[in-house]
């Protein structure tokens, strides 16, 4: 889902694709095959320096002052041996199409529209319902905990 809400879909719905990665609770494999995967396009966490945040590619993202580009949560996970506590911000368009089409799918393949809150946890491998990368594996960072769940 891009920034404009613009739903792309990359496999069609008898295709699936390995999303979780390596290392990820239940398997990568078994647990690839029994979910959607979607994808928000975001750059997730910022790293502060200065008055600067940067992507975690290192690349200038927004000066401090632009709180539209950016949300402060949290001291949350840990990137380079310093706190992620940055987030880039969400769009309105993006909230809005994820959650048509996360009501679509779940009408469609009746996944019980519920989300997982137990964070990492083995839990996650029988849980049916809407979870995210975080739940499955310690060193993913999306969703970051400032998405807003109940927009969706």
């Amino acid at each position: 889902v891009s920034p404009k809400g613009k739903i792309i879909m990359l496999y069609q719905p008898w295709n699936w694709a390995y999303h979780l990665g390596k290392d990820a609770l239940g398997g990568n494999t078994s647990q690839s095959k029994i979910s959607i995967p979607i994808e928000i396009s975001n750059w997730g966490f910022l790293v502060r320096k200065g008055d600067t945040l940067y992507t975690y590619k290192g690349q200038p993202y927004c000066d401090i002052s632009q709180t539209d580009l950016y949300e402060k949560g949290e001291k949350w996970k840990i990137f380079n041996n310093s706190p992620v506590e940055y987030f880039a911000t969400y769009s309105e368009a993006q909230y809005e199409s994820v959650k048509k089409l996360k009501n679509l799918l779940c009408r469609l393949y009746a996944i019980p529209d519920v989300l997982y809150t137990k964070g990492y946890s083995e839990e996650v491998v029988d849980f049916r319902g809407i979870t995210t990368h975080t739940d499955f594996r310690k060193d993913k960072y999306d969703l970051s905990p400032t998405f807003k769940f109940d927009k969706i």
